[in-house]
């Protein structure tokens, strides 16, 4: 019954959805001691819980303007629960600020696929990405997803690979501008002083690693099955597939960058994953089998929240 409800992509079911997102944010908080009086302590947190609701949009904004799936709930009902897996998470103030700042780039390259504005999509969203790498480092290696969706779409042409680059390095630059006028470089060094770096720090954490491989390996199999089907579909769908597979795979990267691992990179599979779940639900004729799937990925949730709040 559970995945019939997720078949149509009604307002009940984002509301729905959003309920279990903003039950996790307070889950995340829970174990956290609250300060009733600070002003500091209470605008962090509604600021993270309003990042929360408005990422939710962003990935719905995603999937629907770019016909990522058909009409149904189910890449949101996947994402919600893989935030779920991951809840911990939510009680960090700056991923989910990266992860929004990431989200407005994300929807820029994915609507490369019409052939409108392509110049300033291309540089909006490498200015996006060039913003949540002063969050997060790492996030500058999503600079190869907008060169991979320029490849898909066919918008290989010569000036349009030099745009990213420009786009990226503005805000570095006017940054050094402030710096040099102000005689206070200690932000900029603190950017430019970044380098990369590889750990296997993941292969540390057993139970993450266990979610983590569960969603790498089915997300990889449903995949896999989809694009069996995929010759009956668009050449632009087709394309916008390559550029799903290419960013759970540059998600997976991520989880290996960085000096230290941290559950925070988790949450960069979320959004592919959901994309992928959700077209692979889309193939299955029996109802059993689709219910089997959502109940199995609740029972994960179920055991994730057990997990940490069980002694």
């Amino acid at each position: 019954m559970i995945a019939n409800f997720f078949n149509n992509a009604k307002p009940i079911n984002s509301v729905f959805l959003l309920a279990a997102l903003i039950l996790f944010y307070f889950l995340a908080h829970f174990n956290i001691d609250f300060i009733p009086f600070s002003i500091d302590f209470w605008s962090i947190k509604i600021g993270g819980l309003l990042l929360l609701i408005g990422l939710f949009f962003i990935y719905n904004f995603i999937i629907s303007k770019n016909n990522l799936t058909l009409s149904n709930s189910y890449s949101l009902l996947f994402i919600s629960l893989s935030i779920g897996l991951f809840y911990p998470v939510l009680s960090q103030f700056k991923i989910l600020l990266s992860l929004v700042i990431i989200g407005f780039s994300f929807r820029r390259i994915y609507s490369f696929r019409t052939n409108q504005n392509v110049k300033e999509k291309n540089f909006d969203s490498a200015l996006w990405i060039a913003l949540a790498s002063m969050v997060y480092f790492e996030n500058l290696y999503f600079l190869l997803l907008i060169y991979i969706g320029l490849m898909v779409f066919q918008r290989n042409y010569w000036n349009y690979f030099f745009i990213p680059i420009v786009g990226f390095l503005v805000p570095y630059f006017l940054i050094y501008v402030y710096a040099l006028t102000f005689n206070d470089f200690t932000f900029f060094n603190t950017l430019v002083s970044n380098r990369f770096t590889f750990n296997t720090g993941i292969f540390n954490h057993t139970h993450l690693l266990f979610y983590i491989s569960i969603i790498t390996l089915v997300g990889v199999a449903a995949f896999i099955i989809n694009t069996i089907k995929t010759s009956e579909f668009s050449i632009e769908f087709r394309a916008l597939w390559s550029l799903v597979l290419a960013h759970f795979i540059l998600a997976i990267f991520y989880l290996f960058t960085g000096e230290t691992f941290n559950i925070s990179k988790t949450v960069f599979l979320i959004f592919p994953f959901g994309i992928i779940m959700a077209n692979y639900m889309q193939t299955v004729s029996k109802k059993w089998i689709k219910e089997i799937v959502v109940y199995l990925f609740i029972g994960l949730v179920i055991s994730r929240f057990i997990y940490n709040f069980v002694p």
